[in-house]
């Protein structure tokens, strides 16, 4: 069992191919993710249907359905007859971000940044924010399925003014240096575990 694209963000069109598994049979898709926090109540696995396929007389199906709005990162999506198991395969859904609501204005208007997307692992739950190159905190998208949304007060002399967001390291054991809930500028050379985007948008202060 196959899917292409294996790795998309929310929303993408996606296909799951099979071969080699019983003739004429229905079968449960199932998509797993993970259901919680790291920081209060814990975290467990859950398992759910996302649909149904049915296998044609050669025992191959091919399935179209868009990625999960979910957490970021790997996902096992499942085939059952029944209770049986028949196939297994991986999905990575990728964080993406999108535009800004409001791209200018006089300071003190606030726009929007939202993110899709964001994982669950100690090294992709987090995204930092970073204006003009000064850092101003950081959010985690775990309880709210990987979607991050910020609203953002925009200030400044008039002009065009920078706004980034930094993939981070959640928590470690590690205290020199503690490379712990602060952005990480090096991530796309050497960001731990995931290779994670870093997103940049301009916002435009009018006089």
């Amino acid at each position: 069992m196959l899917v292409k694209p294996y790795a998309a963000p929310v929303g993408t069109a996606t296909t799951l191919n099979a071969r080699g598994l019983p003739a004429n049979a229905d079968m449960d898709v199932q998509w797993t993710t993970q259901v919680g926090n790291r920081s209060v109540t814990g975290f467990e696995e859950r398992t759910s249907s996302i649909g149904k396929a049915r296998t044609d007389a050669s025992g191959a199906f091919s399935w179209s359905f868009v990625m999960p709005d979910d957490l970021g990162g790997t996902h096992t999506i499942t085939a059952k007859i029944g209770d049986t198991t028949v196939a297994t395969t991986k999905v990575y859904i990728l964080a993406n971000a999108f535009p800004l609501n409001v791209d200018h204005g006089q300071a003190g208007t606030v726009t929007t940044l939202h993110l899709k997307g964001v994982g669950w692992t100690e090294t992709e739950q987090i995204y930092h924010v970073v204006v003009d190159n000064a850092f101003t905190g950081y959010a985690c998208a775990f309880q709210s399925k990987g979607d991050l949304t910020i609203f953002l007060t925009m200030s400044g002399t008039p002009g065009w003014h920078y706004i980034d967001m930094y993939p981070g390291i959640y928590q470690g054991t590690e205290t020199r240096p503690a490379n712990y809930k602060m952005p990480q500028l090096t991530a796309l050379d050497d960001h731990p575990g995931e290779k994670l985007p870093i997103f940049r948008w301009t916002f435009y202060v009018d006089p």
